[in-house]
């Protein structure tokens, strides 16, 4: 059964404006790669680094490296849109491959930088998240940060490896990743908390209707509690009646059944408590620890850090 003409039409339409965008951002590409400029800052920067051209179907193989600058432009008029470099620093990056053990890596890595991603939602708030961000940096000393902005709504905050201790209560800090990077990043996201707050305090109607930003705060660790229920169930058939009691993450739990008669047990009451993981407290023993009358911002979610971006080979 053949298409409807117009239907035709409107395929090979969008395919032909696929292939005019494509096209035009390979030109771009090969115009921004050809400058010695910027040729001479990738291939500076790729020392001991993993890298990977981007291009318009997909990504190059892995491992590679940059051997000459030169090479940067010939990917480019191959179709390279981008280029992508590793957080590690390794000794030869060439000899990493999938499956290697861990101590295999420690014996490959050189180092690691820093690498904060700001992932917001809103540009606004993201430039706010990198404020905070920056001076909690400046108030420890840090001073050698690097910003870019990740062409969306986020930026790049990178410390370089060079701003670490090579050594770190006895073992070799470039074999602690990422252990090491994400216990720094949980804590940046503490100190932080305090600038972001005061920095969206009079604008927190704008998170009201985005679900998962707004909720009730666990007073213990300032972060959004979940909502559990208390599920008391009773099994009239019996005598004396089986009574169970069970906490669950949803009113949509599976059925159960009576361990004497096996009848389905009847749901007597349900109740809404709230929970923080972190701390391991609930609103049922510890009340006072969460206010149920106030709503509050996720400020984690506000600011966007992504600490899954700190893993191997990313």
């Amino acid at each position: 059964m053949k298409q409807p003409e117009k239907e035709v039409k409107g395929i090979e339409a969008d395919k032909e404006e696929k292939e005019i965008k494509e096209e035009r951002i390979r030109s771009i590409a090969i115009s921004y790669y050809s400058r010695k400029d910027v040729l001479s800052a990738i291939y500076g920067f790729s020392n001991k680094r993993e890298i990977v051209p981007r291009y318009y179907e997909g990504f190059g193989k892995r491992p590679d490296i940059l051997q000459y600058p030169s090479d940067i432009f010939s990917m480019a008029k191959r179709g390279a849109t981008s280029f992508h470099c590793s957080e590690e620093l390794w000794n030869d990056p060439l000899q990493l491959a999938i499956g290697l053990t861990q101590n295999k890596l420690n014996e490959l890595r050189a180092g690691w930088d820093l690498i904060i991603d700001i992932d917001c939602k809103w540009i606004y708030y993201s430039k706010k998240a990198t404020q905070a961000i920056i001076q909690v940096l400046n108030n420890h000393g840090v001073k050698n940060v690097g910003i870019k902005f990740s062409g969306n709504k986020g930026f790049h905050i990178i410390i370089p490896w060079n701003s670490f201790p090579k050594d770190f209560g006895g073992e070799k800090t470039s074999d602690k990743f990422p252990e090491y990077p994400r216990a720094v990043i949980n804590y940046i996201k503490e100190k932080s908390r305090k600038y972001l707050e005061k920095a969206i305090s009079d604008t927190e109607q704008d998170f009201k209707k985005v679900k998962g930003l707004i909720g009730v705060k666990c007073e213990s660790c300032n972060n959004l509690a979940v909502e559990n229920y208390q599920i008391n169930l009773r099994c009239s058939s019996c005598y004396p009646p089986y009574i169970e009691s069970f906490k669950t993450s949803t009113k949509d739990y599976k059925k159960r059944k009576c361990p004497n008669c096996r009848k389905t047990l009847e749901e007597v009451s349900s109740k809404a408590y709230y929970y923080c993981a972190r701390c391991n407290l609930d609103s049922i023993k510890n009340k006072s620890n969460f206010n149920e009358e106030i709503e509050s911002v996720d400020i984690f979610e506000v600011l966007g850090l992504d600490v899954l971006l700190v893993s191997p080979r990313h």
